[in-house]
């Protein structure tokens, strides 16, 4: 019998709606957002939050989650549904309506892949509405869909004295016939020819990467009381749509009262459909787009006396401490990808020669910052504590922008970079607005901040700063133009390197590539490579460099290869660097 390749790992988008939710407010229905956090050694890790649909106890939401399925594994899932009453980041301070858990085996196994839950709240027995979640299974796709539609003469059903608020929501159709939204307009107030906003999405989230799969156009005037009135629906592949001018919008039960008299209740123009398959991560890499990765430690006094066994800094003898855990985890992941393995590192928070400083080089040399390696980091930071004399508060502003000035060597066609600030801390910052500020502006540079929680100290306004689902606002009003922050909690994987590596990749290679998409930046095509004809000989240590060999390049014309001169391996300095003087 011939083997079979099982593949029990494959991705799920997860679709989120909720019906019969508790009623939090008085004069108006409750405003829902879904939390979804996943369980990872032990601890309930957030790993995204739906949009807020306002005035609605039946919702469904457009934000879907992507999940990786381990048929092998139990994986929990847990899903908390709020009330939002404000627009603080946070949900501390919103009502909390429930929450419901399940696994995701369990929702792969259910029939259709969809599973409901009742919501509770603890010492509870009331139900507080059902949780219902639907996945399916993604196919990978790189391609990106900008679609522009018009809709003209929509019908008007707000009375003879307004106009209708027209809004169009599109639904793609899952293998039982039913629909999950995928997206959906602003509203256009008082206007029956609304020309919406163009539509960017990728063609993953719109239909799975098949062209040919049904979407529903769904058209509703707008209420402010969560009570949209249905106008008419169509529907159109993608390919359709590129290759229709339009749709009529059909509404059943208009058509089935008036019979032939019905037409239409207004029509759906495909202005625009363009569909591009935008470069892969790899492909930049490929094209020589260099890396550089910088790295920033807290020095603050609520790490603790290094002296002491409790502290986060410990001077250990037998042993790294926690920061150096960190250091080596995060730092060996993300050193794979920088240019010429040389970091510059500095520190925050501390005491140097007397004065607090939010952001002095660990090399405490400002002409020469960077250092070798992984090793390097370790090295300077051991003997940094010496020296620095932990103070605080914990401020981010200063070494913010310290990775704004290296990102701001923008990245050209020809030239290629992109930058990566790690920062490695233990708690809660105290310049939470100039933070965000320089966020914002570091968003318009290639430029991408990580920042590890090192220690069980309250980390939620890093969520905050991660920015998932609510865009970053600075203080003179300005949205960031992408996401850039990446925030991991060290202590809830440091014992799983797979998903370490995993959590702190995750973000990097979408926010690379959209930067890059915003300049309109292509990769560059591949580098060649240089392979020897013979085998190469490292000297040992002391010895004469070998003559010079001859070297092959791959992917030279064809006729033969291209033969160029190249000398060995440098020989090795014996003397390693000695230590800065202080």
């Amino acid at each position: 019998m011939a083997g079979v390749d099982v593949n029990s790992t494959s991705k799920l988008e997860l679709f989120i709606s909720c019906r019969g939710l508790a009623n939090m407010d008085t004069f108006s229905k409750s405003d829902p957002c879904v939390e979804v956090y996943q369980m990872i050694n032990n601890a309930w890790i957030p790993i995204g939050r739906t949009e807020i649909i306002w005035n609605n106890l039946n919702p469904d939401f457009t934000k879907t989650f992507i999940v990786e399925y381990f048929f092998e594994e139990i994986q929990q899932l847990m899903f908390k549904v709020y009330d939002v009453d404000n627009v603080t980041p946070t949900l501390a301070d919103d009502d909390f309506i429930g929450q419901a858990t399940c696994t995701i085996g369990e929702i792969a196994g259910s029939r259709g892949q969809v599973v409901m839950k009742p919501l509770y709240r603890a010492n509870d027995s009331n139900t507080r509405g059902t949780l219902i979640a639907r996945a399916e299974e993604v196919t990978s796709c790189r391609e990106q869909a900008a679609i522009s539609l018009k809709g003209t003469h929509i019908e008007n059903v707000a009375g003879f004295f307004s106009k209708s608020d027209p809004f169009l929501v599109i639904s793609r159709s899952r293998e039982d016939g039913s629909w999950v939204p995928v997206y959906q307009t602003p509203p256009a107030r008082s206007n029956l020819n609304p020309v919406w906003p163009t539509i960017q999405i990728t063609v993953q989230k719109l239909c799975n990467g098949d062209h040919n799969r049904p979407l529903q156009l769904e058209v509703f005037d707008h209420k402010r009381n969560g009570e949209h009135v249905f106008i008419g629906r169509a529907q159109a592949s993608l390919n359709d749509m590129r290759a229709l001018g339009c749709v009529k919008l059909i509404n059943p039960e208009k058509k089935a009262k008036k019979g032939k008299s019905y037409d239409n209740s207004g029509v759906i123009n495909f202005a625009r459909c363009d569909v591009v398959r935008y470069p892969t991560f790899v492909e930049y890499l490929q094209g020589g787009c260099e890396l550089s990765l910088i790295v920033a430690i807290d020095f603050t006094s609520s790490n603790g006396d290094p002296n002491l066994p409790n502290s986060l800094h410990f001077r250990n003898p037998y042993g790294p401490n926690e920061y150096e855990l960190a250091i080596n985890a995060v730092g060996n992941i993300l050193s794979d990808y920088d240019s010429d393995k040389k970091f510059p590192v500095f520190g925050f928070g501390g005491k140097v020669q007397g004065a607090v400083s939010h952001c002095f080089p660990l090399t405490f040399d400002p002409r020469n910052v960077e250092v070798d390696g992984v090793a390097g980091i370790c090295g300077v930071y051991r003997r940094a504590l010496d020296h620095v004399l932990l103070s605080g508060p914990t401020v981010f502003g200063p070494i913010m922008q310290a990775g704004i000035q290296y990102a701001m060597q923008h990245s050209t066609q020809q030239s290629q970079k992109y930058t990566i600030l790690l920062i490695l801390t233990d708690g809660v910052i105290h310049d939470m607005s100039a933070t965000i500020d320089s966020i914002v502006q570091a968003s318009g540079l290639p430029l991408s901040v990580v920042i590890v929680g090192v220690g069980e100290a309250d980390f939620s306004q890093m969520v905050v700063l991660d920015a998932d689902t609510t865009p970053l606002v600075d203080s003179h009003g300005r949205q960031m133009y992408r996401d850039i922050v990446q925030f991991v909690p060290f202590r809830s994987v440091a014992n799983h390197p797979a998903r370490l590596a995993k959590e702190v990749l995750a973000e990097i290679p979408e926010q690379l590539l959209s930067y890059m998409r915003v300049r309109n930046i292509l990769p560059n095509p591949p580098l060649q490579t240089t392979l020897p004809i013979e085998p190469v000989l490292y000297p040992s240590v002391g010895q004469m460099p070998q003559p010079t060999q001859q070297f092959i390049v791959v992917g030279a014309p064809a006729g033969g290869p291209t033969l160029m001169s190249q000398p060995t391996a440098p020989s090795l300095d014996p003397s390693p660097a000695a230590p800065p003087s202080y």
